[in-house]
């Protein structure tokens, strides 16, 4: 007795030329940048450009490798200015203005584009191939959400550190392949942790301060205030404001708190609590964002989840403490409960130009048959980069000017179902 098939050929053939193809959205940084239009100018600047977004995409025609963009250092005016017949010409106050090199590199990717069909029906071929093309905008786009967490914790994306195309001239004289957040703050602390020159004694100081972490250092609304009075205060990391409009409010800052900090943001109960604010001050139904889920903005400062947040994890090894969201997930939270055990979640504080990156050469494909054409395959390359937006300070050796955005460290929580 022959076996009798469930799905015939014909039907197999027919479920995959209806496949519903996912694409992943657009990286959540991508979505907080000036969407590469430029806007603002500096007056007979040439090329360098004044960031009025978070992210700040820089795009021209090729130049060398690099693109320019112009900070302006976070700073009033002191003069008292001049009155009645006292002349202005010779008695101008010269506000700093520094600017910022952005580099960027080729980026590819290819796939083979594999027709199993028996007939090698070209509209078949077709259709895998528009398969394929989704999964290289997949890939691509997770790609830049995970430079975009290089360049923030790292200081460049892992094009220009691997392969140490950045200059480093920010930091050092000579090329360097990674650099610290230089504003890291650890909740419970006096203060940021100090910051060093040298990579491995920074680090270790980092890992010192995030080590005395535990379970009980969880993200409240508390944690968020503190976020917001560190990037207001003159005695804080003080961050340049963003001065965006979002309907009748205003937005200053972005807050971006990984999935563990959104949870423990908006489920601690008590007095003083999201819940008990949203019960009080909130709308009313399904409206309340204690229901709906969205955060949205909290003293002119948008507080967004990153489903993609790397850790730091207390029992790596000097150099790779930091866990990233690769392509595949690398991370795996452990309820900090002692030294040297667990992970730390990693909340972000943006501001006016936290990061500067240059989109040369959108995402674009290349189709290639070898072996007489039976066989086909699939690339996809882009140009840009992106780095973290230190300035060079009065030496190489003392700490970066940051004035665009800060690191706040809790612990990761134990997990319960």
């Amino acid at each position: 007795m022959s076996a009798t098939p469930i799905f015939t050929e014909l039907q197999v053939q027919a479920w995959r030329k209806r496949m519903i193809k996912e694409v992943i959205s657009n990286s959540l940084w991508s979505s907080l940048s000036n969407r590469v239009e430029v806007t603002q100018n500096v007056p007979n600047a040439g090329e360098r450009k004044v960031p009025d977004a978070a992210v700040q995409w820089v795009t021209d025609s090729f130049a060398k490798g690099i693109q320019k963009t112009t900070i302006p250092f976070l700073q009033k005016l002191q003069d008292f200015g001049q009155g009645g017949w006292q002349k202005l010409e010779g008695n101008e106050e010269t506000p700093e203005m520094r600017f910022k090199t952005i580099n960027y590199n080729l980026q590819r990717k290819a796939v083979a584009v594999v027709d199993e069909s028996v007939e090698g029906d070209l509209t078949e071929y077709y259709s895998i191939a528009s398969h394929k093309v989704q999964l290289l905008t997949d890939y691509f786009s997770e790609l830049m959400d995970y430079n975009f967490q290089r360049a923030f914790f790292d200081g460049a994306d892992e094009f220009l550190t691997e392969s140490e195309y950045w200059t480093g001239q920010t930091l050092t004289s000579a090329p360097v392949s990674k650099s610290l957040h230089p504003n890291f703050l650890v909740q419970g602390a006096a203060g940021p942790v100090t910051y060093n020159a040298t990579y491995a004694t920074y680090e270790a100081a980092i890992q010192t301060a995030v080590n005395a972490l535990r379970t009980t250092n969880t993200f409240t609304l508390a944690s968020l205030d503190s976020m917001i009075y560190q990037a207001d205060a003159s005695n804080g990391v003080k961050l340049q404001k963003l001065g965006w409009k979002a309907g009748d409010k205003s937005v200053q800052y972005v807050a971006i708190l990984s999935e563990n900090q959104i949870k423990q943001l908006t489920t601690t109960a008590g007095a003083g609590t999201w819940k008990e604010l949203m019960t009080n001050a909130g709308a009313r139904g399904i409206d309340n964002r204690a229901i709906s889920g969205v955060v949205g903005v909290y003293k002119r400062t948008l507080v967004l989840s990153d489903e993609r947040a790397p850790m730091w994890n207390t029992a790596g090894s000097a150099g790779s403490y930091l866990d990233y969201y690769k392509i595949s997930d690398g991370r795996t939270p452990v309820a900090k409960t002692a030294d040297g055990t667990g992970t730390v979640e990693l909340a972000k504080m943006l501001g006016k130009g936290a990061i500067g990156a240059a989109k040369i050469k959108d995402l674009d494909f290349v189709d290639k048959d070898f072996d007489y054409g039976f066989s086909h395959g699939l690339a996809a390359q882009q140009a840009c980069g992106c780095e973290r937006m230190d300035l060079v300070n009065t030496s190489l050796s003392t700490k970066p000017l940051n004035q665009s955005s800060f690191v706040y460290a809790t612990g990761t929580p134990s997990t319960t179902l």
